[in-house]
């Protein structure tokens, strides 16, 4: 049985029906469709759950709502089903609206986003679940160096990884082993991104 429930911002929280189902009545409420059967469709939700789901492997908020959108279909609910996708759009445009234009988000997938996360995700990496600093960043009042938005939170992974973007490295003596020594030092700051 889901217990917990994986959040955009990556954090987990206990799994709630309840959201489910003022979910499926506030999309009901701009239709013309009554369903009197909500309870009953939250269970369809919570046996596909049950089915998928096990363990350590908890379902995200996203996998939820598109089983959501499923069973509205297969029920013929189709103009709640379509309320409800338009809410999740709209919802998405205004979790992502600081993140504006081709050239950003095309600069942010291929530079800062790490194995496909959402933008949530890669928010709550960066600033290591910090709601204050989270706001900062989406009200554009602070942005991190690139390096920390590429690499903040994914030396948990095993990955090692810098923070920095510039180093200094002394210069080399005169002689083949300050050489090699200094190119290893180099090579390693590559290495980490540096």
């Amino acid at each position: 049985m889901v217990k917990n429930v994986i959040k955009r911002s990556g954090t987990v929280v206990k799994y709630d029906k309840n959201k489910i189902k003022e979910a499926i009545k506030a999309a009901t409420k701009e239709t013309d469709e009554k369903i009197s059967n909500v309870d009953s469709l939250v269970i369809k939700v919570e046996n596909i759950l049950n089915q998928n789901f096990e363990g350590s492997n908890l379902p995200t908020v996203e996998q939820i709502q598109d089983i959501v959108e499923e069973i509205l279909m297969d029920s013929n609910y189709h103009k709640t089903a379509k309320r409800y996708i338009i809410y999740r759009e709209k919802r998405n445009e205004e979790r992502n609206k600081w993140l504006k234009g081709e050239l950003p988000i095309s600069i942010w997938e291929r530079k800062y986003r790490y194995k496909g996360e959402s933008v949530e995700g890669f928010l709550n990496r960066v600033t290591n679940g910090n709601n204050k600093v989270r706001e900062h960043i989406k009200e554009k009042y602070f942005m991190p160096a690139g390096r920390i938005l590429a690499n903040r939170g994914v030396f948990k992974e095993g990955k090692g990884v810098t923070y920095s973007n510039c180093y200094v490295l002394s210069e080399p003596k005169d002689n083949i082993e300050s050489i090699f020594e200094v190119s290893k030092r180099l090579a390693r700051t590559f290495s980490y991104g540096g």
